[in-house]
């Protein structure tokens, strides 16, 4: 991901819904790209329950991401894993929309 516009500091969070056999999700900064945000910080919407709170990439800026997925354990699993990641981005004016996928 990248913030490159004149719309002022970004802010970026990674939403997941329906995850089948899936028993963590874990979308963290990789930290080799990102001027701003620290390598391991937590990028999944359910980890926050403030827009402010939201990581934010500066301009310019880049963000790696690293997706961590454990399954359950192998007398449980029945060999589906299914669902979406949606990444969302919001600067300035419509940042606050972001707040519809917080916790």
């Amino acid at each position: 991901m990248a913030n490159t516009a004149g719309q002022g500091d970004a802010r970026v969070i990674i939403e997941a819904t329906g995850s089948g056999d899936l028993a963590s999700l874990n979308p963290t900064v990789d930290g080799e790209k990102a001027t701003a945000i620290d390598p391991g910080t937590p990028l999944r919407a359910a980890d926050y329950s403030d827009v402010d709170d939201l990581p934010k990439l500066v301009q310019p800026d880049a963000v790696d991401v690293d997706i961590e997925m454990g399954t359950k354990p192998a007398d449980q699993f029945t060999g589906e894993i299914s669902g979406t990641l949606t990444i969302h981005f919001g600067t300035g004016g419509n940042r606050s929309e972001l707040s519809d996928v917080l916790s």
